[in-house]
């Protein structure tokens, strides 16, 4: 569907459950299940790997955090980007379970395989301790999104039937 019909489609169906009524919708769009379903089931294979609304699934399957960083440095004064490599190697030692993803001149991503509230707070306080030695411009740190939560299901799928497979 174009953008347009599809929010029109959208908004029928938003207008359907609020008025109490229960749709079942089956989609491969996590965009659109995020945006309209209040109950989320997962199904691989024709099995049915779980059900609950989405802070449910995130907090129960979710693989942690992302946290993406930009740091400002100085490509004159420092070319090696030591800055960068430093708050890369104080993080990760900090957070145990981290990886770095993605460093792109200064833009981060790193995944922090932790669910805990408590580890959450303790990256914002993290940042925020450090904001100004490393230089960081801003920082975004998020759960993981339903999508990747649909794909640590499927590859544990296709994990068991290769194992299944070679036996």
């Amino acid at each position: 569907m174009d953008p347009k019909t599809r929010r029109l489609f959208w908004n029928s169906l938003n207008r359907i459950r609020n008025k109490g009524k229960s749709l079942i919708l089956t989609t491969h769009g996590m965009d659109e299940t995020e945006a309209l379903c209040t109950k989320i089931g997962i199904m691989v294979n024709g099995e049915l790997k779980c059900l609950g609304n989405l802070q449910h699934l995130k907090s129960r399957y979710g693989n942690g955090y992302n946290l993406l960083v930009k740091i400002a440095f100085d490509p004159i004064t420092d070319p090696d980007r030591l800055l960068v490599k430093q708050f890369i190697e104080t993080f990760l030692s900090n957070f145990e379970n981290s990886q770095l993803k993605e460093n792109q001149d200064g833009f981060l991503n790193i995944h922090i395989n932790n669910n805990s509230s408590k580890f959450f707070s303790s990256i914002f306080s993290f940042i925020e301790h450090n904001k100004t030695k490393y230089s960081i411009e801003y920082y975004v740190v998020t759960q993981t999104n339903l999508e990747q939560i649909f794909l640590n299901f499927a590859s544990k799928q296709v994990n068991a039937k290769i194992i299944k497979a070679e036996i």
